[in-house]
C-alpha cells in the first residue's frame, strides 16, 4: 500500500501546484473562498480520476471530502486554537471544527465503517485521539485555504492570525497521527509589500504554510 500511498501524495502535489498557478495567473477567476476550495477539489479529484474505495461493511467512499469535521472539541474563538477535553465539565459547549479538504488514507477506509469514516456522529471517532489508537493515519493530506479577495492596507492582522490558528489546526491534526501531510495556502489577490514581507517570514519558520499572490506582484518576492 506504500507506493499507492505515495502516488496518491504525489498527485495531491500536482494538484495544489495547479491550484497555485491558475490563481498565480488569474486572481479574478475567483470571487470566494468556496471558490478556491471547489476547484481545489476539482483539482485533485482529476488528479486522482476519482478512485473509489470500499469500506469493511463494503460501502464505497472517495478520497476527496470538503469539511470533514475534526475528532476533537476545540476552541477557535478569536484566534486562539484549544483543543477541549472530553473531561471538563464545560466541554458540551464547544464544538468540533472542521478542515476544508482532505484526502483520505485508502487503509483506513477498509479497516472501518461508513459511520467512522464520515465522522458526523462524535463518539464513533473521538476514539482516534485516544492514546490506544495504533490503526492506520485517517487522513493522507489535510489541506485549509484562506483567500483575501478584496484590497486592504496595512498587514491585515486579523487575517494573518487566522492562518495561524488554521495551520496550528493542521499541525495538531497531524502531531495526533490523524494526517500525514498539512499544508495551509493562503491566497492574497491585493498584496502589499508588508502583507508580503510578513507571510514570506511565517511561511520561513512555518513550512505548512503557504503564501500565494499574482504574478503581477512577481517583483515584490
Amino acid at each position: 500500500m506504500i507506493h499507492v500511498t505515495d502516488k496518491i501524495i504525489r498527485s495531491v502535489h500536482s494538484a495544489i501546484e495547479r491550484l497555485t498557478d491558475t490563481f498565480m495567473m488569474s486572481p479574478t477567476l475567483f470571487y470566494t473562498e468556496h471558490d478556491m476550495a471547489s476547484f481545489a477539489y476539482h483539482c485533485i479529484q482529476e488528479e486522482l480520476r476519482y478512485p473509489q474505495f470500499k469500506d469493511k461493511e463494503g460501502q464505497s467512499h472517495f478520497l476527496v471530502h470538503h469539511e470533514w469535521p475534526t475528532p476533537f472539541r476545540c476552541n477557535m474563538k478569536g484566534h486562539v486554537f484549544e483543543v477541549i477535553d472530553d473531561n471538563r465539565n464545560d466541554y458540551r459547549k464547544y464544538k468540533r471544527g472542521h478542515y476544508d479538504i482532505v484526502v483520505f488514507n485508502p487503509e483506513f477506509i477498509a479497516e472501518n465503517t461508513y459511520n467512522v469514516v464520515k465522522a458526523q456522529t462524535f463518539n464513533d471517532v473521538k476514539a482516534l485521539l485516544a492514546k490506544r489508537y495504533s490503526g492506520p493515519v485517517p487522513v493522507l493530506f489535510g489541506i485549509e485555504l484562506m483567500f483575501r479577495r478584496t484590497p486592504q492596507k496595512g498587514l491585515d492582522p486579523n487575517w494573518i492570525a487566522s492562518i495561524k490558528q488554521d495551520s496550528e489546526k493542521l499541525r495538531y491534526s497531524k502531531r495526533n497521527n490523524l494526517m500525514l501531510e498539512t499544508l495551509t495556502l493562503a491566497f492574497d489577490a491585493f498584496p502589499n509589500d508588508s502583507r508580503i514581507k510578513a507571510l514570506r517570514q511565517i511561511e520561513r519558520h512555518d513550512p505548512c504554510i503557504r503564501y500565494i499572490i499574482p504574478l503581477a506582484n512577481r517583483n515584490c518576492w
